[in-house]
């Protein structure tokens, strides 16, 4: 039983005023007195017992470390006995974690009392520290989510950049070998002009889902079927020393997705976990299932802030590879970061961006020098968006009448116009909504189609639509643009739009695009 500071026998008058002064305040108090080298507890409050979860009553008159082993092999006692010895006042802070989670705090001030005498003042700070820990967790998440949008917004642009020079690479390679004999001498240098301008093009598709703007058709897809149905591949993309293990789930909700860019994920976790193992043998597991996922489980994984709890279809890969630390982990999203001597450092970096445009979450757990596992979960599926694509063309059809091509880029122009050119149709050419629309208006009872660019200075896209629009109502327009559909078309909010052409363009995709909207 806590001693009552009325009854003060066996206290020095210093010990009593302290134990009088703390008792009522919701503050732990323990009171010890040196005897040699010796530290005896002498008291302690209701408050300690109840901080404890103990009754200290029990331990009076035995020694510090007698009373309270876990102290005994830390600095506690010496800076105790300080104290009470030499009048040194002396704080420290105690946190308890669980997985990473403070589940206990306290301050601990010590002070002299008397000569010979001290006392330990105890304060549960549990709340305070719980709630700080939830602020640094909150801004962390903040700052990353910042970091993230603005790389993506540096990304995107980028991308669709990129994707206007590489207009007129692609495009003037494809005239070029159109004008070739197959056996010219520098059909193969052209060739490798054109590949290098396409997978560049891949590479900005990449940087476009890094934005998480790199969404395309999108439809029911049973992540179990999408795993079987790229064994081969899974198993030629692996090195030989690695054993590719699956635990697949077969009774999982379709989620709303962009095949394409599921495999790419897979793909790209494959290849990660594969290159973790440095080369060494090992083994991949590839799992699928279902779980729900409360607002604590989805706290600590990344993209969660705008993912609801629910029910969740997952994707998870693991690797008995070489883990990564803290500084690696705080990096893998970034674009371009790799820790390999050769990559592009995209695949992490894509694979974020097509998650976040699929309203996914990730949660990754790593340790060094024991492997890593990547969970990317998906909200279950809703309707299937609807999805059209061009129909193949022959390769020797021709067009005929006049086009208008409205785009603010030089390149894309004089590439744009041989390629219609080359394809049997007149052209006019305008560098702005606003020529254009004036350019249209003097020809438009002869137009037969419009390739309109989405972003130009004096008069954008949509606003010349609408003027083309007010014109001829029946004039077939095709969006052209560096973004991906998905994201042009979310910019571009006018209706009656006859299809759209993606940059960097080939002569194959404005020739079926045409044929298709003029039918044949």
């Amino acid at each position: 039983m806590t001693p009552d500071p009325s009854k003060t026998d066996d206290l020095s008058d210093a010990d009593s005023a302290a134990l009088n002064l703390v008792t009522t305040a919701p503050i732990g108090t323990m009171m010890y007195r040196l005897e040699g080298e010796d530290l005896i507890f002498v008291s302690a409050n209701a408050a300690a017992n109840k901080i404890l979860a103990v009754d200290c009553t029990q331990f009076v008159g035995q020694t510090i470390e007698v009373a309270f082993p876990p102290l005994a092999d830390t600095d506690v006692p010496a800076m105790y006995r300080r104290a009470a010895r030499e009048g040194t006042p002396w704080s420290t802070e105690h946190i308890d974690y669980d997985d990473e989670r403070i589940h206990g705090a306290y301050e601990v001030h010590a002070f002299q009392t008397a000569p010979g005498h001290m006392a330990a003042l105890f304060l549960d700070v549990t709340h305070r520290k719980q709630s700080e820990q939830e602020r640094d967790r909150l801004g962390n998440q903040i700052q990353h989510m910042q970091k993230l949008e603005s790389l993506g917004v540096l990304a995107g642009g980028i991308a669709h950049d990129f994707n206007n020079l590489l207009c007129g690479i692609l495009g003037s390679a494809e005239l070029i070998l159109m004008d070739l004999e197959e056996n010219h001498p520098v059909c193969a240098d052209v060739h490798t002009i054109r590949d290098s301008a396409r997978q560049a093009g891949e590479l900005c598709k990449q940087l476009l889902a890094y934005s998480g703007k790199g969404r395309f058709v999108v439809e029911p897809v049973n992540l179990t079927d999408m795993v079987t149905g790229m064994a081969n591949l899974l198993t030629v993309s692996k090195a030989k020393n690695i054993v590719l293990r699956h635990d697949l789930s077969t009774s999982l909700s379709p989620i709303d997705a962009d095949p394409g860019q599921i495999q790419q994920i897979i793909l790209n976790l494959l290849t990660n976990a594969s290159e973790s193992l440095e080369g060494q043998s090992g083994a991949v597991s590839i799992a699928t299932g279902e779980r729900h996922c409360t607002a604590d489980d989805l706290r600590d994984m990344y993209l969660s802030e705008a993912v609801t709890p629910g029910t969740f279809v997952y994707l998870e890969v693991s690797d008995t590879g070489c883990g990564m630390d803290p500084d690696t982990l705080s990096r893998i999203f970034d674009p371009f970061f790799t820790t390999k001597f050769t990559g592009r450092g995209l695949g992490l970096a894509a694979t974020l961006g097509i998650v976040r445009s699929h309203s996914g979450t990730i949660k990754i757990d790593s340790t060094p020098g024991r492997g890593t596992t990547f969970s990317i979960f998906f909200p279950t599926g809703s309707k299937p968006a609807a999805s059209t694509c061009p129909l193949p063309s022959p390769d020797d059809w021709k067009g005929e009448g006049l086009v208008l091509l409205v785009d603010d880029e030089d390149t894309v122009r004089v590439v744009g116009k041989r390629v219609l050119e080359s394809l049997g149709f007149e052209v006019l050419v305008a560098e702005d909504g606003a020529i254009g629309v004036a350019t249209f208006e003097a020809h438009a009872d002869r137009v037969r189609a419009i390739l309109l660019d989405m972003t130009m200075p004096h008069m954008d896209g949509a606003e010349a639509f609408r003027h083309i629009r007010a014109l001829r109502p029946d004039v077939p327009v095709l969006l052209i643009s560096g973004y991906d559909e998905a994201e042009a078309i979310s910019r571009f909010t006018e209706k009656g739009l006859a299809g759209f052409i993606q940059k960097p363009f080939s002569v194959a995709s404005i020739r079926d695009n045409l044929r298709m909207i003029l039918k044949g």
